[in-house]
């Protein structure tokens, strides 16, 4: 028999442990440019003003994905940077209606509500990644998220977590690793991400990308 599985996947159910396990392999990742619409266009049809900033998070509407602290730390982002937005992507779910429930009260009561954009569930993701300007990955359980890799791809810099695959897939970045439920350093992160020099955001945004292509392609 044979096992062929992330790293992440190996470690959850232990089968790491086994002597036949010879070979590790990366998450695949299938990349390509955005389709259809530009990332202007984005913007547009969420009615953010040209030349505003965007903090992205994307992700299911479900306690482990860490929407909750997304919203906490846009907050105290958007109370220092008047033109900057906040954009949640992904699918609510009947089971968990509770806790979408919970963050649309917590933006509905924000006194910057009119900055936060719920965009729902979003079939092009590299499309709207590419509309950030920096993307928060708040998960506290993972393997392998593709969704790190696709904002990789599209020259996004990350604040994330570092759960499941995550501390490989940005080993060489440069890029800090946080600790789940950890708002305040994720705040941190995206501060200085946000405020990064053209030349430092193009060098990052160069080893993100070389990264993604020389490891996690299907052909790699």
């Amino acid at each position: 028999r044979m096992a062929v599985a992330p790293p992440a996947i190996l470690g959850h159910y232990g089968l790491g442990r086994l002597a036949s396990v010879t070979a590790r392999l990366p998450a695949p990742f299938a990349p390509g440019a955005p389709r259809g619409a530009s990332p202007e266009d984005v913007r547009r049809s969420l009615g953010i003003p040209g030349g505003e900033r965007v903090l992205g998070f994307v992700g299911n509407l479900v306690p482990l994905k860490g929407a909750h602290d997304f919203v906490r730390a846009a907050q105290t982002l958007m109370a220092e940077r008047p033109g900057l937005h906040a954009v949640l992507v992904g699918a609510e779910f009947h089971s968990q209606r509770a806790y979408a429930e919970t963050v649309r009260a917590a933006i509905a009561a924000s006194p910057f509500r009119g900055r936060f954009h719920l965009a729902g569930f979003q079939p092009d993701v590299p499309l709207w990644l590419s509309a950030f300007d920096v993307f928060c990955f708040p998960s506290y359980s993972e393997a392998c998220p593709i969704a790190v890799l696709e904002a990789m791809d599209a020259e996004v810099p990350v604040a994330a977590t570092a759960v499941g695959d995550v501390p490989c897939m940005l080993e060489g970045t440069g890029l800090p690793l946080l600790s789940p439920g950890d708002t305040a350093a994720m705040t941190e992160v995206a501060r200085t991400l946000l405020a990064m020099p053209a030349p430092e955001r193009e060098h990052l945004s160069g080893l993100m990308r070389r990264r993604v292509r020389s490891f996690y392609t299907l052909e790699a």
